[in-house]
């Protein structure tokens, strides 16, 4: 059973990934092709799962400063994991 600690954490998964949706508008879709695209590319290299892949790009040397990048990320791994309904 998750705890809560978990349940927030996903919560909050969620809400990154629909802010970035809300703040790209319509550049989502090629954000999220191209950032899917890089996740896949890192769960083939490290044999890790979305979430982990895309918290491990965070951490590398060539982003760990860029927050949206991550934030963006993060978006794309949660959808990844759990596509959002057509429309939303």
């Amino acid at each position: 059973m998750a705890t809560e600690q978990q349940v927030q954490i996903a919560a909050k998964m969620y809400e990154t990934r629909d802010a970035m949706k809300r703040l790209r508008g319509d550049k989502w879709t090629a954000d999220f092709r191209e950032l899917s695209g890089f996740i896949r590319r890192a769960m083939e290299q490290w044999g890790i799962g979305e979430l982990s892949a895309s918290l491990r790009l965070c951490q590398t040397k060539e982003l760990e400063h860029e927050p949206l990048t991550h934030m963006m990320l993060v978006a794309a791994a949660v959808e990844m994991v759990e596509p959002s309904e057509a429309g939303d």
